[in-house]
This record gives C-alpha cells, sequence and structure tokens, in this order.
C-alpha cells in the first residue's frame, strides 16, 4: 500500500511519499536517493557522501549528520521521487 503523508519536520506545502510496509512501521528502501530541501544537494546511498561509507541508507545515517553543502539538518531531506 502507498500512503502520502505530510512530516512535522517539513513545510506544510511539501508532500513525503513513504511506502507503508503493513507491519505498522514506514520503510525507505536501502538504495533511496534523499534531497536537501534547502540546497538541493542529493544523497545517493550508492555514492555515500562526507562522512557516510557507500552503500549506508539514508535511514541508517545518524540523527546528527547534516547536508555538506549547507549544514541542513537530516529531517531537512525529503525522497527523490
Amino acid at each position: 500500500m502507498m500512503l502520502y503523508t505530510i512530516h512535522q519536520n517539513v513545510p506544510a506545502k511539501i508532500w513525503l511519499y513513504v511506502e507503508y510496509s503493513g507491519t505498522g512501521d514506514y520503510t525507505m528502501d536501502s538504495a533511496t536517493r534523499m534531497k536537501c530541501l534547502v540546497c538541493g544537494h542529493i544523497y545517493d546511498p550508492k555514492k555515500g557522501d562526507e562522512g557516510v561509507s557507500v552503500g549506508t541508507a539514508f535511514a541508517d545515517i545518524p540523527v546528527e549528520w547534516c547536508c555538506p553543502v549547507c549544514g541542513a539538518a537530516k529531517t531537512k531531506f525529503s525522497e527523490v521521487i
């Protein structure tokens, strides 16, 4: 089942796409690319990023991590659809 939702940490007009696993948890594919809503930087797990190893899913990056371009918090990223 696919659901659309507004995440409380992003502006109200930005919709986030998440996949519902059917178990009560929302999941994100480990290859999902994420875009910084502040500067447009793309985090791609296939390439890794500053301080993040290649192959690391966005969900597995520590919450303290921030955008290497503009310094925005991890919560300011949205899935690239």
